[in-house]
């Protein structure tokens, strides 16, 4: 079991960010372009580097298990899960909107609730599954009238009905209530019965509610934004570097081997936004980029997760 830090200063630090980008939203209008401005920028500086060590990770899961890894076999599993998922995007956006929320779900709630792993981690897993389900459907339904743009700008390409997410939208207040009510309960029986502090329910509580304030004060565009490529892809990065590299802070390493798959990554996502004509128009650039992330998104969790399965978190003030 190897041992990876969680950095607790960096998630401090990530919480002021994330304050300081509420105030500004509070005491400013931000124009919609400078939010797509931080929007596009942050998944390009740090939402798609995030994935582009999952080839030495799974090296490192491999070798954990006892396997030889094969870098064929790899480029095989990855690349397939891309074509599979695309093509869904194609033939059915609206299932692929929802097969995202719940691909992604276990993902997220997996690393923020990270640093509350414990021996059993079964109610570990409910509960990070829906804290991400409901993470994510609270904050496509608080911004249904930012999101509709955005998704209509896809009908070039896309046919997209309407569907019961406009029911949840008119309820939108009481599913989160009782989404939110549901992962507090799971979090209190999970800390509970792995007879965990008051503090460490305090600290769950706390960065519970700073997400969520994020995700449904903030435009879709900057909570979103936050969200995804500051609090996700920079602590993942971290722990992807702990668990390479261990406590050799070897930055030169981390940066020339992600690099060539980083540059791959946005070469093919621009090809793809290009192609479908999404530079003409900026809700395009935004719905392509979505899209492609919704994609890399498939592969690169099941790498991730695998990843968490060989880990014990290292205990410390904040995890």
């Amino acid at each position: 079991m190897k041992i990876i830090s969680l950095y607790p200063y960096p998630r401090l630090a990530l919480v002021l960010v994330g304050c300081g980008l509420l105030l500004l939203y509070f005491l400013a209008e931000i124009p919609f372009e400078v939010q797509a401005a931080f929007f596009i920028i942050s998944i390009l500086v740090s939402g798609i580097p995030h994935g582009s060590l999952d080839h030495l990770v799974h090296h490192k899961n491999e070798e954990l298990s006892g396997k030889r890894f094969s870098k064929i076999l790899f480029l095989a599993f990855y690349h397939k899960f891309l074509f599979i998922y695309g093509l869904i995007w194609i033939l059915s956006p609206e299932f692929a909107i929802i097969a995202f929320i719940f691909l992604s779900a276990y993902h997220f709630g997996e690393l923020d609730w990270i640093w509350l792993k414990a021996k059993d981690n079964t109610l570990l897993k409910v509960l990070s599954t829906i804290y991400g389900v409901a993470l994510l459907s609270n904050m496509f339904l608080f911004h249904k009238s930012e999101m509709e743009p955005i998704i209509k700008s896809m009908n070039g390409y896309f046919t997209l009905e309407p569907s019961i997410l406009e029911i949840l939208y008119e309820s939108r207040i009481a599913f989160m209530s009782i989404s939110m009510g549901l992962v507090i309960i799971l979090l209190g029986i999970y800390i509970y019965q792995n007879k965990m502090s008051l503090k460490i329910l305090i600290l769950a509580l706390l960065q519970l509610a700073f997400l969520m304030i994020i995700i449904t004060k903030l435009p879709i565009l900057l909570g979103f934004g936050f969200y995804f490529s500051c609090w996700h892809s920079i602590l993942t990065i971290l722990s992807l570097k702990s668990y390479i590299w261990g406590k050799r802070s070897d930055w030169k390493s981390c940066i020339k081997n992600g690099m060539s798959n980083s540059i791959i990554a946005l070469l093919l996502v621009g090809f793809v936004v290009f192609v479908m004509g999404g530079f003409n128009e900026l809700n395009s650039m935004i719905s392509f980029m979505f899209i492609g992330i919704a994609v890399l998104t498939a592969p690169h969790m099941m790498v991730i997760s695998t990843m968490f399965k060989h880990t014990k978190p290292q205990i410390n003030s904040f995890g």
